[in-house]
């Protein structure tokens, strides 16, 4: 042990310790410990000595009172905190985030993956009509990739779009079958719905279905005729229809 060691009681608060210099060994405290009478307390170690809390068996770490766990923690190595937790850099899980309320981002959400494969998708409410827009950034390739969630380490080999797309893929495992998608996509001139395989199905209804291209052209699906009917509409409001017969 090293120099000074003073126990000291009083009625009002307790037994205190004034440890001075150095102090060897191990030290079992039975109640509460006080340190610090300055602002901040301190408890720090020497150079390259990592400091841990290793609370007994079945408690946790607890940074705060007057509430307790409501998700069943339980191990040492659990951290509780009751109040409000503020981290000024960066934050590394690596398990599931699971949020019982809203998560806000204020500067924009950015979702990367660190994998040579993966990219970088940010979404923010960008202005004062309140519109949530996501951004695709150049490290995804511009694009959205829809698939089924045990093929997320799987690569698509999609190239990278001028614009931005969302492609969409069956339930076939992309390393089986990597041209089972439907794209969906601007070309700064006409919107394209395309796909890589098959055909584009519009399903039976009672009502044929009506398809807009743009203000001058419309155009259905006739059943019961079984014709692709066509409506060309003029600047001047005049309009012609036609039809071609599908076999």
């Amino acid at each position: 042990m090293g120099h000074t060691v003073l126990i000291r009681h009083d009625f009002a608060e307790g037994i205190s310790l004034l440890i001075g210099n150095t102090v060897t060994g191990d030290w079992t405290i039975k109640g509460n410990l006080q340190i610090g009478d300055t602002d901040p307390a301190k408890l720090s170690t020497l150079s390259g000595i990592d400091l841990q809390l290793v609370p007994g068996s079945g408690g946790i770490v607890q940074i705060g009172e007057s509430t307790t766990t409501s998700h069943g923690l339980a191990d040492s190595g659990d951290l509780f905190v009751t109040g409000k937790l503020e981290v000024d850099s960066h934050l590394y899980v690596d398990g599931v985030i699971f949020a019982q309320s809203p998560i806000y981002a204020y500067e924009g959400l950015r979702l990367y993956s660190i994998a040579s494969i993966g990219g970088e998708m940010k979404g923010a409410n960008q202005n004062a009509d309140s519109d949530y827009c996501w951004h695709f950034g150049p490290p995804s390739g511009n694009q959205l990739i829809l698939t089924m969630v045990s093929y997320l380490s799987r690569n698509f080999q999609h190239p990278t779009q001028t614009n931005p797309t969302v492609f969409l893929h069956s339930r076939t495992d992309p390393n089986t079958d990597n041209s089972q998608w439907l794209s969906l996509a601007h070309n700064q001139t006409d919107g394209e719905i395309l796909t890589g395989k098959g055909g584009l199905i519009l399903p039976a209804r009672a009502s044929a279905p009506t398809l807009t291209g743009n203000s001058q052209l419309t155009w259905h699906l006739d059943e019961v005729a079984n014709n692709l009917v066509f409506t060309v509409k003029y600047s001047d409001g005049t309009q012609k229809t036609g039809s071609v017969a599908l076999t």
